[in-house]
């Protein structure tokens, strides 16, 4: 295959997308669930779990709490996983040269907050500075 794309790996794009979908998908039941128990009187009855005795409200509460937790883990991984590729893309086709500092700044900006402030790193990629900033 020639062309541009021709270094572009399925898996990459699709795990974006298909992290996104699902995270929609996960933020849509998490709505559908809640919005199901509106208006409705708390359970009164009790559920064995795992040799626990949990009333159905704990229950509900737990359902809606791993809902919230899948829809922002795989909302987290589209986004970081599309800033990875922005992040190399942006400095492979940097017209200037870059320092292993503005590098390490730039691939780390996700996991250390205190990266952001370093201005002589941002000045050359704006874009990514914009991304990390709506990641964090």
């Amino acid at each position: 295959m020639r062309g541009p794309l021709r270094d572009v790996h399925w898996l990459v794009p699709v795990s974006m997308v298909g992290s996104l979908l699902v995270g929609v998908l996960f933020a849509v039941g998490h709505h559908l669930f809640y919005n199901s128990l509106g208006g409705t009187v708390p359970p009164q009855s009790m559920h064995r779990v795992a040799g626990l005795h949990i009333s159905g409200q704990a229950l509900n509460l737990a359902i809606g709490t791993t809902f919230a937790f899948l829809t922002r883990s795989c909302l987290t991984f589209a986004m970081a996983s599309s800033y990875t590729q922005l992040a190399w893309h942006a400095v492979k086709r940097s017209s200037r040269p870059s320092t292993v500092s503005d590098i390490d700044n730039v691939t780390s900006a996700l996991r250390n907050l205190l990266v952001i402030f370093n201005i002589f790193a941002w000045i050359k990629w704006p874009l990514i500075l914009l991304v990390a900033l709506l990641s964090w």
